[in-house]
């Protein structure tokens, strides 16, 4: 969930705040809004937040009770559609985050792999050009 850390500590925060919002039953948005972080929200706009999280419980517990999850329109409340929204935000940062990450570990790979190639190259070259001379 925290796009900018590192992979271990991500999967170490991750599990260990989800056991800590299901058992608080907080959505972790919600949380991290009313934090005291900067920005810090106006009293409105955590009012929203807390309406926001409501009708999205309420849109999650009706979810539940589809038997298609085709027959899902999304959220009918509009409150409801910030965390929605939030949490298609989230899973697309993380999936820019991955992407990224494996893009990095291919161009070290190939890395390696050009440099041992390199040097294979010339240790041969070396000695066709001992033979030679």
């Amino acid at each position: 969930m925290l796009v900018g850390a590192p992979k271990k500590c991500d999967v170490m925060q991750s599990e260990h705040n989800s056991h800590q919002l299901a058992a608080e039953n907080l959505s972790i948005f919600a949380v991290i809004m009313r934090s005291g972080e900067e920005p810090v929200l106006s009293r409105p706009q955590i009012q929203r937040v807390a309406r926001a999280q409501r009708a999205h419980k309420r849109y999650l517990r009706y979810r539940e009770t589809l038997a298609d999850s085709d027959d899902d329109d999304g959220p009918q409340e509009e409150d409801a559609w910030l965390f929605e929204d939030l949490k298609v935000l989230t899973e697309l940062f993380s999936r820019l985050r991955d992407r990224e990450q494996l893009i990095a570990l291919i161009f070290e790979v190939c890395l390696v792999f050009f440099g041992l190639a390199f040097r294979v190259l010339t240790c041969y070259l070396v000695r066709v050009s001992q033979l030679i001379y």
